[in-house]
């Protein structure tokens, strides 16, 4: 034990370390690309399993509703998780069933419209250009190269179309892969839900021995503050998204706009992305309504631009409160860090995420700073009385 500890206070020990992690750290930094493709190879076989975690956590709190509200006053433990889970799965296979059969015909119209007037809204957005270039013309501005230029591209997306077939149908089958993934992901959530209790034990356990008593309760409270945070987000921007693709649902249908419920869900699903998903529903609602009637596209971002604003004002912090209590610069800066790395899921998880970091940061290290600061002030303190006592 001795020769043990004599061995590395040794000078040269410390060298070697150093230099061996210097080493490490070179080679990873030189294939960083080769250790990244490995990693996304890692990570697509393991794609429907993540994706049935991330099911499973979403749908455990309402599979946890139907078991506490519901079958727990008259069956087993066992049996009310497993009739909770049966009927959390059922509503959310009614759910899509409904949400497909409401979609699919509007989205097929709105293609095959699309496609079959390909060459009238191009003529349209000539006729367009032309005026446009003699309204400039009389006020003394020349834009011909202008239209000239816009009327090329238009004329080449036009042509370009059909040749587009090959990239179409590679896109029809990775969304056919998506969907094949999804249902995989979907089974295995349900298996993981009905195994829940033994799966989280397993987990404890585990942690029970890697970690000292003290630690292992200080990761629990943490874990479960940042599960709370994120139940809580998930559920509010859910309900939030409902409540905006429902007003815009009876705006569509007061107004009789076509694809009412085509566009009301679209809007509803891009909300829960923050920032930029109201921006990115409202212009896909105004491009699906304008291939019908551009007046209605007009009425439709008039509304939409109204409705983000009740929204951002009234229907979010009603929801919200404070309990997230996050600077909006923390969120813009998640938002474009996340979205930049791990794309749509980066994005719809910016807010929980600088929630965590705003809680980690006030209940762990500004405590942490409290606490050394009151142990500096005593620490002064002692000296004093030392020295008064000397004196």
């Amino acid at each position: 034990m001795k020769l043990k500890k004599d061995f590395k206070n040794k000078k040269w020990f410390s060298y070697t370390v150093a230099a061996c992690s210097a080493v490490v750290l070179f080679v990873l930094l030189s294939n960083l690309g080769v250790i990244w493709d490995v990693v996304e190879s890692v990570l697509g076989v393991l794609k429907p399993v993540i994706e049935g975690i991330i099911i499973a956590y979403i749908m455990h709190p309402v599979c946890n509703l139907f078991r506490d509200r519901i079958y727990s006053n008259y069956m087993s433990k066992r049996m009310a998780h497993v009739a909770g889970v049966a009927s959390g799965t059922v509503c959310v296979i009614l759910v899509f069933g409904v949400l497909v059969v409401a979609l699919v015909p509007q989205f097929v119209d709105s293609v095959v419209i699309f496609a079959s007037n390909m060459g009238l809204y191009a003529r349209h957005i000539s006729v367009y250009l032309v005026n446009f270039s003699s309204f400039a013309s009389e006020r003394g501005l020349d834009i011909t190269r202008i239209v000239e230029s816009g009327n090329e591209f238009v004329n080449k997306l036009i042509v370009s179309i059909p040749e587009r077939a090959n990239d179409i149908f590679a896109a029809s089958y990775n969304f056919g892969m998506g969907i094949a993934n999804f249902l995989l992901a979907f089974v295995l959530a349900v298996y993981f839900l009905l195994d829940v209790d033994n799966l989280l034990g397993g987990f404890s356990k585990m942690m029970h021995a890697l970690l000292p008593p003290k630690r292992y309760n200080s990761s629990a409270e943490f874990w479960s503050r940042c599960n709370s945070i994120l139940i809580n987000y998930i559920t509010f921007d859910i309900i939030d998204g409902f409540v905006v693709g429902l007003c815009n649902f009876v705006f569509m249908l007061i107004f009789q706009m076509p694809y009412a419920v085509l566009v009301s869900v679209v809007v509803g699903i891009t909300n829960l992305a923050p920032t930029f998903g109201p921006i990115i529903g409202g212009i896909i609602g105004a491009f699906v309504l304008a291939l019908a009637k551009p007046l209605d596209a007009l009425i439709f971002v008039i509304f939409t631009l109204i409705l983000q604003g009740l929204d951002g004002y009234v229907i979010k912090p009603r929801l919200f409160g404070t309990s997230l209590g996050v600077p909006a610069v923390w969120i813009l800066i998640t938002i474009i860090v996340g979205g930049n790395l791990f794309g749509v899921k980066g994005i719809l998880l910016a807010i929980p995420f600088a929630a965590i970091v705003s809680y980690v940061y006030k209940d762990f290290i500004e405590k942490r700073l409290e606490e050394e600061g009151e142990k500096q002030i005593v620490r002064e303190l002692k000296e004093n009385k030392k020295q008064n006592d000397k004196s």
